[in-house]
């Protein structure tokens, strides 16, 4: 599956135009998975590089809830690990 990285990075950056903001529903393609990991990215402080190992129809009440899956430096990182707009 080809991506255009560039085009990643914009829509992980663009928080207005993320459709369920102050989520943003992200997929990785794991060889040999099934299924896609599915992550979120949430717009809250210096959590912006953070995908948390949720989905959008179980988001925790409180971000103290949130399981984290990792913390990246940059958003292009994000992407540069497969991650992906869902």
């Amino acid at each position: 599956m080809k991506i255009d990285r560039d085009e990643e990075i914009r829509r992980m950056k663009t928080h207005l135009e993320w459709p369920a903001f102050p989520f943003l529903p992200l997929k990785k393609y794991v060889k040999g998975a099934g299924w896609p990991l599915t992550g979120l990215l949430v717009a809250v402080g210096t959590r912006s590089t953070t995908v948390f190992n949720e989905n959008l129809f179980a988001v925790p009440e409180s971000l103290s809830d949130f399981k984290v899956h990792k913390e990246y430096p940059t958003i292009e990182a994000i992407v540069d690990d497969d991650w992906i707009v869902d």
